[in-house]
């Protein structure tokens, strides 16, 4: 759900549309701290209060702009196997970061600089995936295919950590890692 707020007419969602692709466009090719409202509004051909009548601040339009543009497209499955799942899961993950890495290496920065972005950014972003794995891993175990005894919220922060980092570090995937990596954790 957006971060918008709804005085007087309503909002013209072509408009919301191009406010949201404009900031995620230079939010991952400036930075977040590079990036101001002013920008975002000349590149959108709108106002500052065009853009304030729909967020409350530059953080509420980042991360809406990144859950518009890369939502949790990965839904559990009954009718694949776990391990098949999470391995579709992070490749589904490297789809979103390949096309422009440095922006997520740039995001990844500003997060650790600015607390209440890195709040924003784990509600929106880290926490609903993180419940994608964790249904994925329950079925698993519940289906019998994957132990009954594994650390859920450990497995989790191995397989988005193993993402970040090599994101941070400018290791390119290949088509073998999301199946290496899920089977070295599993």
């Amino acid at each position: 759900m957006m971060n918008i707020i709804t005085l007087g007419r309503p909002l013209d969602e072509t408009l919301t549309n191009t406010i949201l692709k404009t900031a995620s466009d230079l939010f991952f090719q400036q930075g977040y701290e590079a990036v101001t409202m002013v920008k975002i509004a000349e590149l959108s051909h709108t106002s500052r209060q065009a853009i304030y009548r729909r967020w409350e601040n530059k953080q509420s339009l980042l991360i809406d702009s990144l859950h518009l543009f890369s939502p949790p497209k990965i839904t559990p499955r009954t009718d694949t196997p776990a391990k098949q799942q999470l391995i579709d899961y992070v490749n589904y993950a490297i789809s979103v970061v390949e096309p422009n890495p440095l922006a997520f290496r740039h995001l990844v920065c500003d997060l650790q600089r600015n607390l209440t972005l890195h709040q924003r950014f784990n509600e929106r972003f880290i926490v609903p995936r993180s419940e994608i794995l964790t249904q994925i891993i329950r079925y698993g175990i519940n289906s019998g295919e994957l132990e009954s005894h594994l650390n859920i919220k450990l497995l989790i922060n191995c397989i988005h950590g193993t993402l970040w980092l090599r994101i941070l570090r400018c290791e390119p995937f290949d088509k073998q890692f999301a199946i290496d990596l899920i089977e070295m954790l599993l």
